[in-house]
């Protein structure tokens, strides 16, 4: 790219989005290095709906244009940007999760969940090895089917200088792939030194505080906390893979623990809270999605989740059930559904105080 030429746009077809990249002055080994990695998804003749500049800092950027440094880790950066349009277009309509997913050739769909340095690249290079490879980032959900949408993005890896660079799948012999179907096992990746090589399944309110951290608006999905209960449920339950090398992933994923059956029901959308609170009542935080489970309730509000077992669990369901409830009322509801106990108003009122610092209860302010 040289004697002034302005490089080409690149076009790509993407999930929900066919989107055109189009590169400034300064930018042009970019164009090249991204042309290459992200030709298994570039099509010309795409329908484009949403167009991006790329510019590099200083240069006077257009409306919505990613500013990016030149420099050995811009495509990696470039890939995270256009992640980011993709999660966008899609907000609200799937299960979007920072996850990577593999079609594994034995195993079927398998997610691998985890924040970043969880090791998602490496077991998916691992393990997407003969199969067909759908994300190393993002893994997008249908809530209904539970279908998998590919988004096989160029793979990130950390080089021996530490910096993060993108390779493209064939390099690694992984065969992009474009849907799979519904995960057979979902795995919490648990990468360490002192990892020992175990395989656990999690009850649903164990895993479901730690995969709705990895989602992107799901409280935006209608029936997006049930989708993902369904999801994981579907999957014979959750699975905690302790490790140290990526390469130990397919033999411990190959004889799981059984799976595990566990109930759950969905909440319908609670009450409004009374316009008017009597002084020191009690009520249920205002909240987007929740779940009865086995043990407590599972509640989504915004960005947040929070599992409430046990008696915290059901005083929350007797708030929300009944609009609000003054202590004395609160402690008579719990102990006509438990019976006496010479220590229940001492562990009621434990037990709503950590409702309210937690934010799922509030308590309406006394007079001075």
């Amino acid at each position: 790219m040289s004697g002034g030429h302005r490089p080409r746009p690149l076009v790509l077809e993407l999930p929900g989005v066919g989107l055109e990249l189009s590169f400034g002055p300064g930018h042009e080994a970019l164009a090249a290095e991204a042309a290459a990695l992200w030709a298994h998804r570039a099509d010309p003749a795409a329908t484009v709906t949403a167009r991006r500049a790329v510019r590099v800092p200083g240069d006077t950027p257009d409306p919505g244009a990613l500013v990016i440094p030149p420099g050995p880790s811009a495509a990696y950066q470039l890939s995270g940007r256009i992640t980011r349009v993709v999660i966008e277009a899609l907000i609200g309509t799937r299960v979007l999760l920072h996850a990577g997913a593999v079609d594994h050739e034995e195993l079927g769909p398998v997610l691998l969940v985890g924040p970043s340095g969880a090791g998602k690249s490496t077991a998916v290079a691992v393990l997407g090895h003969g199969g067909g490879y759908l994300s190393d980032e993002l893994a997008i959900i249908d809530p209904t089917s539970r279908a998998v949408t590919g988004f096989p993005k160029p793979v990130s890896r950390i080089g021996p200088d530490g910096v993060k660079r993108d390779a493209a799948p064939a390099a690694l012999g992984l065969r992009p792939t474009v849907s799979a179907d519904a995960p057979e096992r979902i795995v919490l990746l648990d990468r360490g030194p002192t990892a020992t090589g175990t395989v656990r399944r999690l009850p649903l309110g164990e895993a479901m505080p730690r995969l709705i951290e990895q989602t992107s608006s799901l409280c935006r999905v209608p029936g997006g906390l049930a989708a993902l209960a369904a999801l994981v449920t579907r999957s014979g339950g959750a699975l905690q893979v302790g490790y140290r090398e990526a390469e130990e992933l397919p033999a411990l994923l190959a004889d799981p623990p059984a799976a595990h059956d566990e109930d759950w029901e969905e909440l319908p959308a609670g009450p409004a809270r009374p316009a008017a609170e009597p002084a020191g009542a009690l009520t249920a935080a205002p909240y987007d999605q929740a779940l009865v489970l086995e043990n407590g309730v599972l509640v989504l509000a915004s960005t947040r989740a929070g599992h409430l077992p046990g008696l915290a669990g059901l005083v929350w369901e007797r708030l929300r059930d009944a609009g609000g409830l003054d202590p004395d009322q609160l402690e008579s509801v719990v102990a006509a559904e438990l019976g006496a106990h010479p220590q229940s108003r001492t562990l009621l009122a434990s037990t709503v105080d950590a409702l309210v610092r937690g934010g799922w209860v509030v308590s309406a302010p006394r007079s001075p």
